[in-house]
């Protein structure tokens, strides 16, 4: 991919036989680490979350997985590299929730909403309660039993940093443990009880073994429990 659309990254995480994360930095040296989800889908394409331009290295690291068939692009605030994956894979599907459509093509054409290309697929798509429809979250059939959920920013799971910045961030809620930042209630929430009661439906679901974030570390222990946690802070 395009040098001048790098910025720093780690290696490829392997939380499941056909899952993967891979966490990035973001632009202006801003302490908030972003995370990338890829998924196998049964066809042997992949499933790409909230991507993040790679280096040649980790490109080919991501082409071993699979082609990438589809690109989701998770929200209106998470546009950075999605023109340059359309570059490098023309073919790939450009998806977005129905809301973001029109923000979202103004950095890259869209072909389709999540809501529509996802139905009846092995890909669920949840349209949260309480929660504005320009973020989603979407359900995953793991290879090892189970289900992951995949957010974007309605939930973050991020260590605190150091620094002026860090301190802003763990002034508003962005950093210091897996939970919805307050910022949510202005930014992603229209009615913050139904998206709680929502996080507690999930959290008696045992068969969520893995919970990944656009911003963070994903759950990988303890996940329904985890969850249970999170909506207690909203």
């Amino acid at each position: 991919m395009e040098k001048e659309n790098l910025l720093p990254h780690g290696p490829f995480k392997q939380i499941d036989q056909s899952l993967w994360v891979l966490n990035g930095t973001l632009p202006h040296h801003m302490p908030l680490p972003r995370s990338m989800t890829v998924f196998r889908l049964r066809s042997g394409g992949l499933w790409i979350h909230s991507a993040i331009a790679l280096d040649e290295a980790r490109q080919r690291q991501l082409e071993s997985f699979g082609h990438p068939e589809y690109l989701v692009v998770p929200s209106t605030m998470h546009r950075l590299d999605a023109p340059i994956y359309k570059k490098t894979y023309p073919s790939v599907k450009v998806v977005c929730p129905e809301a973001a459509i029109e923000k979202v093509k103004e950095k890259v054409a869209v072909d389709d909403s999540c809501e529509n290309a996802f139905q009846g697929s092995e890909v669920v798509v949840h349209v949260i309660p309480g929660a504005k429809p320009i973020e989603l979250a979407y359900e995953l059939p793991l290879a090892s039993g189970g289900k992951a959920l995949v957010f974007n920013d309605l939930l973050v799971n991020v260590e605190e940093t150091k620094g002026i910045l860090g301190g802003f961030l763990k002034l508003i809620g962005r950093v210091g443990r897996f939970r919805s930042p307050p910022s949510n209630k202005i930014i992603l929430l229209d009615d913050r009880k139904k998206f709680q009661a929502w996080l507690k439906e999930q959290s008696q679901r045992p068969e969520i073994k893995i919970v990944t974030v656009a911003h963070g570390e994903p759950v990988t222990q303890r996940a329904p429990q985890r969850l249970a946690e999170a909506a207690l802070q909203v």
